[in-house]
C-alpha cells in the first residue's frame, strides 16, 4: 500500500472484520499547540512525545469510533494546592465538564500526581466489556476472526463515559476548551481547537480513480503540561481482502471549513506523487495536502544561507558606488550617457566583487526549479559536445600536430605524442607530472567506453611476441607491458607476471595463462577462445567487451573484475572465486560454476542459458531483469539470494540449501525444480510459478502468498507454518505434504490432491476447495475452515 500524506500528519491503520465484512480503519493523528493561537506541530514531535506523555496508554487503536470522545494525559500539581493540600483539577470541553479534587500528602515531596481518571479505559474494563459481548462455541466456529454476535461499536470508544458525547459522531469545528490545575505554572488554560477537517482517499488495485473515505474528528487528546493537543480523525472503508492487499494507495489531507478542495485537485496530487520520476520531489510539497490559511510549526526555514559579513559589506559598498555612478550618469548630457551605457564592465563584476548569492528554492518550488535546471544542464551538455567536436576538428587541422593523434580516442593514452605536441607549442608546463598515471588509471576503468583499439600489424605482433618470450626466458616481469592489439595466440605464458598489462583487442586464442597474475590488466575487447586461465589471478581486471569461448577460468580469482557486455560461451568457472565483480549486460551460455565461491554479485539485464552453478557457495547474489534458461543451482549452498523481475523457467534448485532468498516482483519460475531443497526465510510472494516442484522440500518461515502455483508438485513437502495466503494451488499435488500450522486463507485448492496431507492446525478460512481430491483422507484435526469462501458471483 502506497501512503501519501502531509508531513505533519501521522497515520494508523487497522484491518478488522465486523458483521461479516472486512474493513480498513484509518486514524490520522495531528498534533497542535494548546494555546490561544494554535498551530500544527510536526509528526516527529508527535511520535516522540506521545510515548512519554501517555505512559502505558496507546494513542489510538485505529478503529472507527461511533462517538466523539476526549482524553487527557495530565497530572495535578502541588503548586496549585490550597491550604488543605488539595488541588482542584478539571476540564470543560464540547459540552462535557469533569472536575476532581486531588489531595497531596502533607509530608511527601511529590510535585505532581498522575490523573488516571482522564485516561483510556482498559479493554476488559467493565464499562467497555459490556459492549464487547460474549462468544459461544457456534459463533466462534462460524466466524473466529470477527467479533461476538452481540458486539457493539461503542467498544471502540476508550474514554470514560463522562468524556464521551453519545449524541455526536464527531466534534464540531473550533470547539472552546478550558483546563484547570493541570499545568505546573498556569492554574488556568483556555483556548479553541484548531478548525481542521481530515480527508482520506483510497485507490483500489486495478483502478486509477480516487475513492473518498469519510473522516470524522472523533478523538481529541489533551496534554496540558506540554501545551499540546492531538486531533485524531477516523474513517473506515470495506475491503475485498482481509489484509487490505486490494488497496493500492491511501492518501490523507487536511482542510479547514472555509477551504475545501475538489476531487480533481486530489487526483492531480495523486498523479504527481505516483510518478516514479518525480514522486519523491512532490512528496516535499505539503501545500498540496495542507490548508494554506493555517499556520504550522513545521514550516521549513529559508534554504538560502546568510552571506558572510565581509560579503555583505562589499555588496553594500558596491551598491553605494552603483548609486553614485547612476547619479553621475543622470547628470551627463544624453549623448555621453548613451556612450557610457554601451561600455562593458558595469556592476559588481567590474568592481571585482561577488554579487549577491542566488536564492535557493523553497520546497514548494523544487519541481519547477529542478525542471528548469535539467533543461539548462541539457543545453549546456549539447553546447559542450558541439564545442568539443569543433575543437577536435580544429586541432586535427593545426600544423605540427602529430598524425598519430586521432580525434577519436583509441587504446591507451599516448602521453608521448601529447608531450611532443606541447613541446612544439612550448606549453609543457601545463601538464603536471602525475598526468600519465592518472590518464592510465582512467583508461583501465573506462577503455570500453571509447573507440576500439586497432589490431597491431603482423610485424608489430611478431616483434612483441619475441619480446615477451625473451623476457619470460630470463624470468623478467611483464607487469605494465603495452600489448594492445597484439596477437599472443598459442603462447605459453604460464605463471607470467602480467600485472597492469595493457592488452586491449589482444588475441589470446589458445594462450596458456594458467597461474598467471593479471591483476589490474586491461583485456577489453580481447579474444579469449580456448584460453587457459586456470588458477590465474584476475582481480581488478577489465574484461569488458571481451569474447570468451571455451575458456577455462577454473580456480581463477576474479574479485572486483569489470565485465560489461562480455560474452562467455562454454567457459568453465568451476571453483573460481568472484567477489564484488562489476557485471553488466553480459551473455552467459553454457557456463559452469561448479563449486565456485560467489560473493556480493549484482547482475542486471543478463542472460544465462544452460548455466550450471551446482555445488556453488553463494553469498549475496541478486539478479534483476535477467533471464535464466535451463540454469542449475543443484546442491548449491546459498545465503542471500534474490530474483527480481527475472525469468527462471525450468531452473533447478534441487537439493540446494537456500537461506534468506526472495523470488518476487514479476519473477517467473515456471516448472522450476526445488525438489529436496531446504528453504529458510524464502519469499515467493506473488511469484508466477506454475508447475513448481517442491517435492520432499523442507521450508521454514517461507511465504508463498499470492503466488501462482497451479499444477505444482508438493508431494511429501514439509511446509510448517508456511504463509500461503491466496496462493493459487489449483490442480496442485499435495499428497502426503506436511502443512502443520500453515496459513492458506483464501488459497485456491480447486482440483488439488490432498490425500495424506497433514493439515493439523492449518488455517483454510475462505479457501476454495471445489473438486479437491482426497480431502477425506487428509489429517484435519484442529483445522480452521471458517469463514468459508463465498460462492462465485
Amino acid at each position: 500500500m502506497n501512503i501519501i500524506k502531509p508531513m505533519a500528519a501521522g497515520i494508523l491503520t487497522r484491518t478488522y472484520r465486523l458483521d461479516g465484512v472486512e474493513r480498513l480503519g484509518v486514524a490520522m493523528p495531528v498534533m497542535t499547540t494548546l494555546d490561544e493561537a494554535p498551530r500544527i506541530v510536526g509528526e516527529q514531535e508527535l511520535w516522540q512525545l506521545a510515548p512519554e506523555v501517555l505512559r502505558t496508554a496507546t494513542l489510538d487503536a485505529g478503529f472507527a469510533k461511533p462517538n466523539a470522545e476526549f482524553l487527557v494525559a495530565a497530572s495535578a500539581w502541588r503548586a496549585h494546592c490550597d491550604t488543605r493540600h488539595a488541588s482542584r483539577v478539571g476540564i470543560e470541553f464540547g459540552g462535557c465538564a469533569k472536575h476532581l479534587a486531588v489531595a497531596f500528602p502533607e509530608a511527601a515531596d511529590e510535585t505532581h500526581i498522575a490523573l488516571d481518571e482522564f485516561m483510556p479505559l482498559a479493554d476488559d474494563a467493565p464499562a467497555r466489556h459490556a459492549h464487547y459481548g460474549e462468544w459461544d462455541q457456534a459463533s466462534a466456529a462460524a466466524d473466529p476472526f470477527g467479533f461476538p454476535p452481540a458486539f457493539e461499536r461503542a467498544w471502540f470508544n476508550v474514554a470514560p463515559a463522562d468524556q464521551q458525547r453519545h449524541d455526536l459522531q464527531a466534534w464540531p469545528d473550533a470547539l472552546p476548551w478550558r483546563i484547570a490545575g493541570m499545568h505546573p505554572e498556569h492554574a488556568q488554560q483556555q483556548g479553541k481547537l484548531l478548525p481542521l477537517r481530515g480527508r482520506c482517499f483510497v485507490v483500489r488495485q486495478g483502478s486509477t480513480s480516487l475513492e473518498p473515505v469519510p473522516m470524522r474528528l472523533s478523538t481529541v487528546w489533551f496534554m496540558p503540561d506540554r501545551e499540546r493537543a492531538v486531533l485524531v480523525f477516523h474513517g473506515e472503508t470495506p475491503l475485498a481482502q482481509f489484509d487490505a492487499s486490494d488497496i493500492a494507495s491511501l492518501m490523507l489531507a487536511l482542510e479547514t471549513p472555509d477551504e475545501s478542495r475538489s476531487m480533481e485537485h486530489y487526483a492531480e496530487v495523486l498523479a504527481k506523487r505516483s510518478d516514479p520520476q518525480n514522486a519523491a520531489m512532490h512528496a516535499l510539497i505539503d501545500a498540496d495536502l495542507m490548508p494554506s490559511n493555517v499556520s504550522a510549526a513545521v514550516a521549513f526555514p529559508d534554504p538560502t544561507p546568510p552571506a558572510p559579513a565581509w560579503q555583505l559589506s562589499m555588496q553594500r559598498y558596491g551598491e553605494r558606488l552603483a548609486r553614485e555612478a547612476e547619479a553621475r550618469a543622470q547628470a551627463m548630457p544624453p549623448a555621453a550617457a548613451a556612450t557610457l551605457a554601451t561600455q562593458p564592465g558595469a556592476g559588481f563584476g567590474a568592481l571585482g566583487m561577488p554579487g549577491p548569492a542566488p536564492a535557493l528554492p523553497r520546497l514548494s518550488e523544487l519541481p519547477s526549479y529542478a525542471e528548469k535546471q535539467q533543461a539548462m544542464a541539457d543545453e549546456a551538455i549539447a553546447q559542450a559536445r558541439a564545442h568539443a567536436a569543433a575543437a577536435r576538428t580544429q586541432m586535427a587541422a593545426q600544423p605540427g600536430v602529430p598524425q598519430g593523434i586521432s580525434t577519436a580516442r583509441r587504446g591507451p593514452p599516448q602521453i608521448k605524442h601529447l608531450m611532443d605536441a606541447l613541446r612544439a607549442s612550448q606549453a609543457t608546463q601545463l601538464v603536471p607530472p602525475e598526468t600519465e598515471s592518472k590518464l592510465l588509471a582512467m583508461y583501465r576503468q573506462a577503455a570500453q567506453h571509447q573507440e576500439a583499439a586497432l589490431p597491431a600489424t603482423a610485424e608489430a605482433s611478431q616483434s612483441a611476441r619475441h619480446r615477451v618470450q625473451e623476457k619470460l626466458a630470463r624470468g623478467a616481469s611483464l607487469a605494465g607491458e603495452d600489448l594492445t592489439g597484439i596477437d599472443l595466440s598459442g603462447l605459453d605464458l604460464r605463471g607470467a607476471d602480467l600485472r597492469d598489462a595493457l592488452m586491449e583487442s589482444a588475441d589470446l586464442t589458445g594462450t596458456d595463462l594458467r597461474e598467471a597474475t593479471l591483476t589490474g590488466a586491461v583485456l577489453v575487447r580481447a579474444t579469449l577462445h580456448q584460453t587457459q586461465l586456470a588458477g590465474a589471478d584476475l582481480s581488478d581486471v577489465n574484461l569488458s567487451l571481451a569474447n570468451c569461448n571455451d575458456a577455462s577460468f577454473k580456480g581463477a580469482k576474479l574479485d572486483r573484475a569489470t565485465c560489461e557486455n562480455t560474452v562467455f560461451r562454454r567457459c568453465d568457472f568451476s571453483e573460481a572465486h568472484l567477489e564484488r565483480p562489476n557485471l553488466r549486460e553480459c551473455e552467459w551460455e553454457a557456463v559452469r560454476f561448479l563449486g565456485a565461491a560467489l560473493n556480493d554479485l549484482i547482475l542486471t539485464g543478463q542472460t544465462f542459458s544452460g548455466a550450471d552453478f551446482s555445488g556453488a557457495t553463494i553469498r549475496k547474489m541478486t539478479l534483476v531483469k535477467c533471464s535464466l534458461k535451463e540454469t542449475a543451482f543443484s546442491g548449491a549452498d546459498i545465503e542471500g539470494f534474490g530474483l527480481l523481475e527475472t525469468s527462471a523457467s525450468h531452473a533447478r534448485f534441487n537439493d540446494a540449501s537456500i537461506r534468506k532468498a526472495c523470488f518476487v516482483k514479476g519473477t517467473r519460475l515456471d516448472a522450476a525444480n526445488f525438489a529436496g531443497a531446504a528453504l529458510t526465510e524464502a519469499n515467493f510472494r506473488a511469484a508466477d510459478a506454475p508447475g513448481l516442484c517442491l517435492e520432499n522440500a523442507r521450508t521454514v518461515q517461507c511465504d508463498f502468498s499470492d503466488a501462482v502455483l497451479t499444477g505444482a508438485n508438493l508431494r511429501g513437502a514439509r511446509l510448517h507454518d508456511a504463509m500461503m495466503i491466496r496462493t493459487d494451488l489449483s490442480d496442485a499435488d499435495l499428497t502426503n505434504s506436511d502443512l502443520i500450522g500453515s496459513v492458506l486463507r483464501g488459497a485456491k485448492l480447486t482440483r488439488a490432491k490432498l490425500a495424506g496431507a497433514n493439515l493439523f492446525r492449518a488455517l483454510l478460512a475462505e479457501a476454495h476447495l471445489e473438486h479437491a481430491a482426497g480431502l477425506d483422507a487428509a489429517y484435519t484435526v484442529q483445522t480452521m475452515w471458517s469463514p468459508r469462501a463465498r460462492a462465485a458471483a
